[in-house]
């Protein structure tokens, strides 16, 4: 290669160098910005179109500082959303308990089955509670004879994870897994009303 190509070739390197060093600040730009915005939904209180923002600013930035905290972001907003959802879940499945525990104070007995919750006078009957969940939720309520109590479970189409909530108040987090063991129509007789499944012991 004569002298005149290697310096040619010496140049063109150096500005492709020189291109991709002013370019890297703009695209840092663009996606500080994509960034910003997209923050500005989340405070907005719009969770799931903020992490859809984060989301495309991760695949079309990657390797951007910017990038790393839209991911970042992704988590904290995922985690937030999560406890929200169970303090609003946990509102709606103690109007449930309320209804239970509502009759066990007027009549003396807690109900033991989807009969006796509905006879007799008591006004909060399986039809009231199966309009209680709100829309996107399925709920379980079990009615468990041997122990004089009741679990419920409230359960969202696109989540993994369960919440269940026993007649003590305490609430806990269960696997898809754990609640078709729990349900098992094996072992309790399944009636849907609304958006509730009523179990009891299968005979």
């Amino acid at each position: 290669m004569s002298r005149r190509n290697i310096i040619i070739a010496v140049c063109a390197v150096i500005a492709v160098i020189l291109a991709v060093v002013m370019v890297m600040p703009d695209r840092e730009e663009k996606a500080r910005t994509r960034l910003d915005a997209a923050y500005e939904v989340e405070q907005s209180g719009q969770f799931d179109r903020a992490v859809a923002l984060y989301e495309q600013l991760v695949a079309e930035y990657p390797g951007t500082a910017a990038a790393r905290s839209a991911g970042e972001s992704i988590e904290r907003v995922m985690k937030h959303k999560f406890r929200v959802d169970i303090i609003e879940t946990r509102r709606s499945l103690d109007r449930v308990a309320l209804v239970i525990n509502g009759y066990r104070e007027m009549l003396g007995v807690m109900p033991t089955s989807l009969q006796q919750l509905d006879e007799g006078e008591y006004m909060f009957d399986s039809g009231y509670i199966a309009d209680i969940p709100p829309e996107g939720f399925t709920y379980y309520l079990r009615f468990e004879p041997e122990t004089s109590s009741y679990t419920l479970f409230s359960v969202r189409a696109a989540d993994d994870q369960i919440i269940r909530y026993d007649g003590t108040g305490k609430t806990d987090i269960i696997s898809r897994e754990r609640l078709t063991e729990e349900t098992s129509e094996e072992k309790w007789q399944q009636t849907v009303k609304g958006r509730v499944v009523f179990l009891q012991p299968a005979t």
